[in-house]
This record gives C-alpha cells, sequence and structure tokens, in this order.
C-alpha cells in the first residue's frame, strides 16, 4: 500500500545502483546509454520492468534506457511498474496504465496497492476491495485495509479484526487477541524487512510480551512465541527477501537459525547474522567474523576482524589490520 511504497522505492534504487553498476562493468554502450538521462529529472535513476521514473516541471511518467519517452510526463505521481500495469496518480485520484500508456484501471480510486499475483487492492469511500488487470472486481469493497496478496493470500481487517483471505474472499487466517502480526516498515541490518506478507508459506507473529513465532497458512503456530524476535532474511545482493524456509531468531544476546518447522538450521550460539547472499551467510562468534551456508555448516571459520556484504560471491575482510576479499574458500 502507499505507506510501503517508500521502502520499496528504497529497494529498488538501492538494486538498480547495483545493477548499472554491473552493465558499466561488462558493457560500455549499456554505460553510455546510462548517462545519457537527465539526473535533475529522475527520481533516483531505477530500473524497474525496463523502464524508468522521471519527473519534469512538477509532473511524472517514465522514459526507457536511452532516455526516449514511453509514458508522457503528465501524472501528479506514478509510481513504479508491477505485472505490467503502474499506479499513477492525478487530482487526488489512482488508477493504472500499462506501458503503452493506456489507462486500463480508470483513475477513480482513493487508494490502490500495486498488482501481485493477478490482483490489486482498491479503496472507495473509506473501504477497500479487490480488483483483477482488467479491472473486474472480484471481492467487493467491505474492508477497512487492505494488503496485497502473497502465496494466495492477503491481510485485511474488517470492524477492526485482523484476518487474512484468499482470493474468493473467504478468511482462512484468524488472527486472535493473543498476538498480532509483526511489521517493521524500515530496513536495517538488525530487523530486515516484515510487512504483514506471507514469505515462504509463514507469518511472523508478536505477542504482547513482545516475544515472536511463526505462523502457517493454515493459521497454526508452528513456532512457539519464544524468541526475542524473528527476521526474514535478506539477499544484500539483490536487497530482497531471499527464498527458502529459513529465518534468523534471537534469543538473548545469541542468534541462530530454524527453518519454517522450528526446528534449528545454526544453533543459537552467535553474537550476529547477517548479509545472506550466494547460499551464504556472514556471522561473527567470539568477536571473528566468518562465513557459513544455509544448511548450517561453517565455510569459512570465523576468524576476520570485520567482514562485509557479500556481493558477487566475495565479500570485503579486514584480518588484522590489513584489508582483503574473501571469498567461499576463505582466500583472499
Amino acid at each position: 500500500m502507499s505507506r510501503l511504497s517508500w521502502l520499496v522505492r528504497l529497494i529498488i534504487i538501492t538494486l538498480s545502483i547495483l545493477t548499472i553498476v554491473s552493465q558499466a562493468s561488462t558493457s560500455e554502450k549499456s554505460y553510455a546509454c546510462a548517462l545519457t538521462l537527465d539526473l535533475q529529472e529522475t527520481e533516483g535513476l531505477y530500473f524497474f520492468e525496463d523502464l524508468i521514473e522521471v519527473e519534469k516541471d512538477g509532473k511524472y511518467g517514465f522514459v526507457d534506457s536511452k532516455g526516449k519517452e514511453v509514458i508522457s510526463v503528465e501524472y501528479d505521481f506514478v509510481e513504479y511498474f508491477s505485472e505490467g500495469l503502474a499506479v499513477v496518480h492525478r487530482e487526488g485520484k489512482v488508477g493504472f496504465i500499462d506501458k503503452q500508456d493506456k489507462v486500463v484501471i480508470p483513475i477513480i480510486y482513493d487508494d490502490v496497492s500495486s498488482f501481485s499475483e493477478g490482483v490489486a487492492a482498491v479503496q472507495r469511500n473509506g473501504e477497500y476491495g479487490y480488483i483483477n488487470s482488467k479491472g473486474k472486481m472480484i471481492i467487493y469493497f467491505q474492508f477497512d485495509f487492505a494488503q496485497q496478496f502473497s502465496e494466495g493470500l492477503a491481510q485485511v481487517i474488517k470492524d477492526g479484526k485482523e484476518s487474512y483471505i484468499n482470493k474468493k474472499g473467504r478468511e482462512v487466517i484468524s488472527i486472535d487477541d493473543s498476538y498480532n502480526i509483526a511489521i517493521f516498515e524500515d530496513y536495517s541490518e538488525e530487523y530486515g524487512f516484515a510487512n504483514g506478507h506471507l514469505t515462504n508459506g509463514v507469518l511472523i507473529v508478536q505477542n504482547k510480551e513482545g516475544r515472536y513465532g511463526l505462523l502457517n497458512k493454515r493459521g497454526k503456530l508452528v513456532v512457539p512465541l519464544e524468541y526475542d524476535y524473528i527476521v526474514q532474511l535478506i539477499d544484500s545482493e539483490k536487497m530482497i527477501e531471499r527464498e527458502g524456509n529459513i529465518v534468523k531468531v534471537k534469543k538473548g544476546n545469541e542468534y541462530g537459525l530454524i527453518n519454517s518447522s522450528g526446528e534449528l538450521v545454526l544453533p543459537l550460539e552467535y553474537e550476529d547474522i547477517r548479509s545472506f547472499s550466494n547460499k551464504l551467510l556472514v556471522v561473527k562468534h567470539n568477536g571473528n567474523y566468518g562465513l557459513v551456508d544455509e544448511k548450517g555448516r561453517v565455510i569459512v571459520e570465523p576468524k576476520y576482524d570485520e567482514l562485509g556484504s557479500i556481493i558477487s560471491n566475495m565479500a570485503e575482510a579486514v584480518e588484522n589490520e590489513e584489508d582483503k576479499f574473501t571469498n567461499r574458500c576463505g582466500m583472499g
């Protein structure tokens, strides 16, 4: 929804910068194309579905990687493309356009989500419902709040009651008073992302005492509310939640990994776990940093004073005040 759009933008900007740097190293032509864009007119110079959002004289549109205008710069605001459609704002209302600049969903709504799994949440007169990509109403207006669909379910609030529904509008998961869905709207090395969406079949939940557990798609608490917190692992190169069923957990001052069934993958004995990429994680043990894989196997024994994020299968390391790069073989 709109309250999370700034977070999505941060992710896309970071990802696009990495993409442009990568293109620069492999293709002089593509790098030159990127440089022809007027940075004063772009919204962070990020590509999403091959287009870049631009602003000129207070109006917004899209250009391609060569700077050619694809979508007329005429909207009060535009959001990123998702599933071939982009949210556009005009005179206080929102709708959707396609990549041919055709308004495919009328600009008549008060609020919308981006499309996910073929549907989008829309709001009119204070109530939310869902439409498909043709603009047809598939779940009528009835909710106080509605999120995007993820893995077949979406979070909604109706009459103050939080639940998850399927695409027929039927309640699948009822959230009782003993816990809430954990939502962190910011990114940090400490907390990662949690946005109320199902990820790898589970939801992160938190009770009133501040303990975290995992809820599955059937509404069953598969991991007890016993951890100080639980977060999804973030791919440090792609800046998105990784695929797979392991999550980072914390008890006291110790970190470990568990799977979606609550089984320990990595013992709760580390001072930190971070920067997942290429199936590797940076871990800190007894004051030193090393690498483990997603199955909990130690790949590089903790020996470094510092170890940076894993990018392109390499990480910047500091050992005995000497800078070097390390890979999964532990060699500089």
